[in-house]
């Protein structure tokens, strides 16, 4: 199986012009003031990482509780 990634150009640009996915990811993570992060190489793959502030994560999981 070969391994697919999101061209680091695309990253870098934020995204392809009349695609909303990369776009839409990086406003919602700003939106809970979380960090973002993405590690892409061709044959590799593409990693994602999401840091919450604990306030936040907390926060949310009281209003589940």
């Amino acid at each position: 199986m070969t391994e697919k990634a999101i061209d680091p150009q695309v990253l870098e640009d934020g995204g392809r012009a009349g695609h909303w996915g990369l776009i839409g990811i990086r406003e919602r993570a700003k939106r809970i003031a979380a960090q973002l992060d993405f590690w892409s190489e061709a044959g590799v793959g593409t990693e994602v990482q999401l840091t919450l502030p604990a306030s936040v994560a907390y926060h949310m999981s009281a209003l589940k509780g």
